[in-house]
């Protein structure tokens, strides 16, 4: 399993500086067929012209600060957000200014390749490290190398039960779909994106199948793939398929035809889910916007100024098999919320829910609320309460709080357990 691993490690490692040694070359080429052109424009001209976007008045840039318990996967996805927006505004705030025009054009993919793939990568890393916390084991990396870190899951002493070593294994892609549903959420309710922000949002959605094709590709009709189960698609299905059936995926040295079928099924259904999500296409624009501007995208809507919709998809591993999440985003003159249903398999999985960020507004004090309501195998019906109470300490800081409390069941990024949640949140605008 020792080389399997390192075959793949350095499978890794070859795409990694491929893609940038690509985005180095390419760029360079183009920024020296242009070059003649791009002197015209002085760095002080390309300065006012980013600082007149940032000081636009109904256009900011828009962090969220997230403070929680440790072990809440959303704690985490949120620190991914905004620590790959400030990665952005570094470079193109206070180093790309005062670099020759050649290096601009130079420099600028290496560091967003580089910057979105760590904010992806090590994100999903800790998703593994939160849900291990969270059934009383751990997740250790035990040796950092470039660009991919080898890591080891620690099981509790007691042992995790499947629905917790399901959740082990797919804590990962649960952070990149929460990273995913922030920018999407924040993308409906300002109204616009940053090409960052948009180009951040693709990777996420299209991270399982790459991590599939790419990182860890595996015959499912090779006995090997499962008595190994190395990558986490392989690892989760494996998991999830034993649980259900109640079979060894491998008898007498042959795949349960059953598990190659569930381990195809999985990656079919998520590529068709991923393919028929309108996000992924707005999402993919953000490589076409010039971040150096900081150029941004409106959402798509179907409708007028009185009432516009639209929808999006989202493919996520969870606790009971696979769920398909539809949800839908509606504005009515100026109100703004969002609502869901969601479908899963191969345990019973049904669910929906509703957020309103601003049921009323008086004065500096908002209050919004969310409900969530689901049917599943092992816990029943289910629901989930949150109020949101928000109050702007002064213009372009707001303080947020989300206070809930959910029974037993899985829903994206919370705990099994049924109790209360916290979390307070820092949105600035700027």
């Amino acid at each position: 399993m020792t080389g399997i691993m390192q075959s793949n490690q350095n499978k890794i490692q070859k795409l990694f500086i491929i893609t940038l040694a690509f985005s180095a070359f390419s760029s360079a080429v183009w920024a020296q067929d242009s070059i003649e052109s791009a002197s015209q424009n002085t760095k002080e001209e390309q300065q006012s012209s980013v600082q007149s976007t940032l000081e636009n008045t109904s256009i900011t840039r828009n962090y969220t600060i997230t403070l929680g318990y440790p072990h809440d996967s959303r704690v985490i996805a949120n620190a991914g957000v905004a620590l790959n927006k400030a990665g952005y505004d570094l470079y193109f705030q206070l180093v790309y200014p005062k670099l020759p025009g050649l290096l601009q054009k130079i420099t600028a993919p290496v560091w967003t390749t580089f910057w979105t793939f760590n904010f992806t990568l090590w994100p999903h890393e800790m998703g593994h490290w939160v849900r291990a916390n969270q059934a009383g084991g751990d997740f250790l990396i035990t040796q950092y190398q470039f660009p991919v870190p080898v890591a080891k899951m620690v099981q509790p002493p007691w042992g995790a039960t499947p629905l917790q070593e399901a959740l082990m294994s797919s804590g990962g892609f649960e952070i990149n779909n929460l990273m995913r549903r922030q920018t999407e959420m924040d993308f409906y309710k300002h109204g616009y994106a940053y090409g960052d922000e948009l180009a951040h949002s693709f990777i996420q959605s299209i991270f399982f199948p790459m991590y599939s094709v790419l990182f860890t590709p595996a015959d499912p009709e090779n006995p090997e793939t499962w008595s190994n189960a190395y990558g986490d698609p392989t690892q989760y299905t494996k998991i999830i398929f034993e649980h259900y059936s109640g079979r060894p995926s491998v008898a007498n040295n042959e795949v349960d035809p059953e598990q190659a079928k569930m381990y195809k099924e999985f990656f079919w259904v998520n590529l068709a889910t991923i393919l028929l999500d309108p996000m992924l296409y707005q999402s993919a624009a953000g490589f076409g916007m010039d971040m150096a501007l900081y150029e941004t995208r409106r959402p798509w809507r179907l409708g007028n100024e009185t009432f516009s919709w639209m929808y999006s998809l989202q493919f996520n591993p969870g606790a009971l098999g696979y769920e398909i999440i539809f949800l839908n985003h509606v504005k009515i003159k100026e109100r703004k919320f969002a609502f869901y249903g969601k479908w899963g398999r191969p345990f019973k999985n049904y669910g929906a829910g509703i957020l309103y960020p601003q049921i009323f507004t008086m004065g500096k004090f908002s209050m919004g609320s969310s409900l969530e309501v689901w049917e599943q195998d092992f816990y029943g019906q289910g629901i989930s309460l949150s109020v949101i109470p928000a109050f702007e300490i002064v213009p372009g800081y707001q303080l947020l709080a989300d206070v809930s409390w959910k029974t037993q069941g899985y829903i994206l990024g919370r705990r099994l357990e049924e109790g209360p949640e916290f979390l307070l949140h820092l949105a600035i605008s700027f």
